[in-house]
């Protein structure tokens, strides 16, 4: 059973800051069944539930208030206001450090547990990286546990990695009894971990993270193994490599779109839709193979409704992506691009403004992540109540007023014929996001050995017309000892 979709709020933090009411409707409108709050912005949380109620939001859990031996009837007098029946705690690296301080935290948190169990509220834990090292060979999170009888876990999937020394799914089924909470962000595992404050009662550690499904978190077997009793998966992106509010927009179409949870809006307003008159977006040659079926949809299970020959060229109208593969709609149906090497792109559409902001969702609710100037060259993907989702500068997406685009062969970019656009993204192999990743069992990382790993990552990310990344590339890639 798919579980509802929630968003932990410190996410978005520093734009709450300036306009809480804003952030939340965000939510809202991206299709998130509820939201888990970082702190209620100086609003009472008795109000807090009328708004979200007004917004169709739940709050299935909080990380307001947090539990602390000295304020435990002030946390159970807002808990009992905002309607919640657990009560979050956690803490910081020293507490788990060694075992005597594992004794000690686990002594402070029985105690709390005893009283809040005593009034009517569980105790759950969020967890960190630090809980997952080891003494001895055993987990510093499983001799706690064992001193915790009855505690109640939320499992940060990623921090439960102990920055890519431990097995995410694994750690996740060793707790799945008391994990009643699943925390997923994504990003690459190994990484250095800056930060050990506490940041308004939040302990805040500075991490680089992606949207979900472009790190190396294995989303799908966590989903997969979580336990039944899970009340929400809650997406968490403390720091993010690419805007905020598009990374948890890609990050909510990447689990509902996938069935990995369950959203308000199950399909993300995002297939190709083409307004007047057709133009061809790419072309490509069909290669690796004798025949390619054309499908009626796009699905390797898909009704056949013709075929293409090795060799043949054709154009495209509109790319989809689905769990597995990419698919190309040609004029006949769709394709598997896994079969086709595209090499040109042709934009359609040329900005008629002076400046055009960018957005990360259709509407002027949307905060800009950027901006295209005129006569600026961009590809539209797909159009919808007067906003274009385009491609721009190389591979970049975002949305813009298409009241403010043009025809791509109009006014200076008069030249005969479409212009074309090589889409070919920057990729360093010294990138600290993969730098680190090993390739097999070379003893190498990317930073190291990756030249040509990262080299075949920007070409086919060109070639796909989606950006893979030189560590989602060295997974389909096999080495030999040397590298």
């Amino acid at each position: 059973m798919k579980k509802p979709l929630s968003v932990q709020l410190y996410s978005l933090r520093e734009f709450a800051a300036k306009d809480f009411w804003k952030e939340l409707k965000f939510v809202a409108d991206v299709g998130y069944k509820g939201v888990e709050p970082a702190g209620f912005w100086n609003i009472r949380p008795s109000e807090f539930r009328k708004v979200l109620a007004d917004l169709g939001l739940e709050m299935y859990s909080s990380h307001s208030p947090w539990a602390r031996p000295h304020n435990l009837g002030e946390v159970m007098d807002i808990a009992h206001d905002a309607g919640l029946k657990e009560i979050v705690c956690g803490y910081q690296a020293p507490d788990f450090e060694d075992m005597d301080a594992i004794k000690r935290t686990a002594e402070t948190t029985m105690y709390m547990k005893e009283i809040l169990n005593r009034n009517g509220f569980e105790l759950f834990q969020h967890n960190h990286d630090f809980e997952f090292a080891r003494i001895d060979g055993k987990l510093k999170y499983e001799i706690y546990r064992e001193l915790c009888p009855g505690i109640k876990f939320e499992i940060d999937s990623f921090w439960s990695t102990n920055l890519g020394t431990e097995d995410a799914v694994e750690m996740l089924k060793i707790f799945a009894d008391d994990t009643i909470y699943l925390h997923i962000k994504d990003g690459f595992a190994e990484q250095k971990v800056e930060g050990n404050t506490m940041v308004n009662g939040i302990l805040e550690r500075h991490v680089e993270l992606t949207p979900l499904g472009k790190g190396t978190l294995p989303i799908p077997q966590l989903i997969a193994a979580m336990p039944e009793q899970v009340k929400t998966v809650v997406v968490e992106l403390d720091f993010c490599n690419e805007e905020m509010h598009s990374a948890l927009q890609q990050s909510y179409d990447y689990m509902t779109s996938n069935g990995f949870a369950e959203g308000n809006k199950e399909k993300p307003e995002d297939d190709p839709v083409i307004d007047g008159p057709i133009k061809a977006i790419g072309s490509g040659v069909v290669i690796n193979c004798k025949t390619l079926s054309i499908r009626k949809d796009y699905a390797d299970d898909g009704e056949k409704v013709g075929r293409l020959n090795a060799g043949d060229r054709v154009d495209f109208y509109a790319l989809a992506q689905t769990q597995s593969s990419r698919w190309g709609l040609t004029d006949r149906g769709w394709v598997n691009l896994k079969y086709i090497r595209m090499d040109v792109y042709a934009p359609n559409g040329c900005v008629s403004a002076t400046s055009l902001n960018v957005r990360s969702g259709p509407g002027t609710a949307y905060s800009r992540i950027a901006t295209v100037n005129h006569n600026d060259i961009v590809m539209v993907r797909s159009t919808q109540n007067g906003w274009s989702r385009i491609l721009y500068h190389g591979t970049k997406l975002g949305y813009v007023s298409s009241q403010f685009l043009s025809g791509a062969d109009s006014g200076n970019n008069q030249v005969g014929h479409s212009p074309i656009s090589l889409a070919v993204p920057s990729m360093k192999q010294t990138d600290r996001r993969w730098a680190s990743y090993p390739l097999g069992t070379t003893g190498g990382t990317i930073g190291t050995i990756g030249c040509a790993t990262t080299g075949i990552a920007i070409m086919e990310s060109y070639r796909t017309g989606a950006t893979i990344y030189p560590n989602e590339m060295a997974k389909k890639l096999t080495y030999t000892a040397g590298g």
